[in-house]
């Protein structure tokens, strides 16, 4: 018999699951199977990744990925404390707003790792700026279509105040830009979002899963289209 899964590893493929539910894709690989320690980025890739912005981050995903000698790497990270916060307080429980914070590191990080594979299935590229938009709107997404699940009620508002209104952006300054424009594009989309009588309805839905499959410029243009 196989080892029972933890509440961790619950918590990543719900949350695998959910992406992949939504958006329409069947997931290639499970992040579980990439979990990587910061001493075995270290190993991987040597002193030089310590100097990168994310090293020091709670989560992050890393890919190197050789085309000419077909060799891929992508290892997600995420801090000991994170994985242990979820095991304790499990959202698939309850999400509350002891546990939201450590819930949308998670979220975070595996909507890039997903993308990141979606897209290189493709052969198809993807920036910066596209990753950390996708990310933000997926930190939302989940959770409130899990407090929905839960409760009856999405509480989108209370999410997209505590997101976009109540918290401050700590990245490294060599992507706090980056940050800054990806939460600005993310808050316009659920701002209006909220306007609708259905925030979370098949409008909204039919909206981010047409253009989780475009490029970021196509992806702008249809942000700034948006009433």
């Amino acid at each position: 018999m196989g080892q029972k899964p933890s509440e961790f590893q619950k918590v990543v493929h719900y949350v695998e699951a959910t992406l992949g539910h939504y958006y329409g894709f069947v997931p290639q690989m499970t992040a579980l199977e990439h979990i990587v320690t910061r001493e075995a980025l270290q190993d991987q890739f040597g002193e030089s990744v310590r100097r990168l912005p994310e090293f020091e981050s709670r989560a992050g995903v890393y890919l190197y990925n050789d085309i000419d000698k077909e060799e891929l790497f992508i290892g997600m990270h995420v801090d000991e404390k994170v994985q242990s916060h979820l095991e304790g307080e499990s959202p698939l429980t309850g999400v509350t707003r002891e546990n939201i914070d450590s819930f949308w590191v998670l979220i975070e990080e595996v909507s890039h790792f997903h993308l990141l594979i979606n897209r290189i299935s493709q052969n198809r590229g993807v920036s910066k700026l596209e990753l950390e938009w996708q990310g933000e709107i997926d930190k939302l997404l989940v959770a409130a279509l899990t407090l929905r699940a839960q409760s009856g009620d999405p509480c989108l508002k209370d999410l997209v105040n505590l997101l976009h209104e109540h918290s401050d952006i700590t990245a490294h300054r060599e992507l706090k830009e980056i940050y800054e424009e990806a939460n600005r594009y993310a808050a316009r989309f659920w701002h209006r979002t909220l306007k609708s009588p259905r925030p979370l309805g098949d409008e909204t839905k039919g909206f981010l899963r047409d253009s989780y499959w475009v490029l970021w410029n196509e992806k702008k243009s249809r942000l700034v289209r948006l009433p």
